[in-house]
């Protein structure tokens, strides 16, 4: 379940509340958030666009460095 979604464009970076669990995301561009908060299903937007495969997946931080907000 999706609670909240934080998004920065400058940097590109997402932050989103599932359950009570953030996730940060990175290089990940205005039309896919805006995708999400219009989805009527934002859960199942998340997982069938965005939510990485325990691999870093699309949007993934693990080898890109987290932007200094």
């Amino acid at each position: 379940m999706v609670r909240r979604v934080c998004y920065n464009a400058e940097h590109s970076y997402m932050l989103i509340r599932l359950k009570q669990t953030w996730y940060h995301y990175c290089e990940i561009d205005q039309g896919t958030v805006d995708a999400l908060l219009a989805a009527e299903s934002k859960g199942s937007f998340y997982n069938s666009n965005i939510k990485d495969s325990g691999t870093g997946g699309k949007f993934g931080c693990r080898e890109k460095p987290v932007p200094d907000l």
